[in-house]
């Protein structure tokens, strides 16, 4: 559909990794997990997250350098709005661990 007849929004979590690297391959995997999990925590005056053992984990798997181009099926979210499907994208996320749970993409 025409952008200026579209719902206002665009899901932007599920490709947020992937479109920034993608779009600044210069800049570290190790770089962008500060800009989005580290300083967003310190913004909002959220303790440091560490992984410790008997701790419960909340950690995201993903592999940097995966190249995959997104579609509607890979979209976890009700919503299919974005500008990304069909593009090729850098970095996927893979899963994650949520206490005692595991949840591949």
């Amino acid at each position: 559909m025409e952008f200026e007849y579209a719902k206002f929004g665009m899901i932007g979590l599920e490709t947020t990794y992937a479109v920034i690297s993608t779009s600044l391959p210069e800049v570290t995997p190790e770089k962008w997990v500060t800009l989005l999990s580290t300083n967003p925590r310190k913004l909002f005056g959220l303790a440091t997250a560490n992984i410790k053992e008997g701790s419960p984990a909340s950690l995201t798997l993903f592999e940097p350098g995966k190249k995959w181009t997104v579609t509607e099926q890979d979209l976890k979210s009700k919503s299919k709005n974005t500008a990304f499907i069909g593009r090729e994208l850098t970095g996927k996320v893979t899963g994650i661990i949520n206490g005692d749970k595991l949840v591949l993409a």
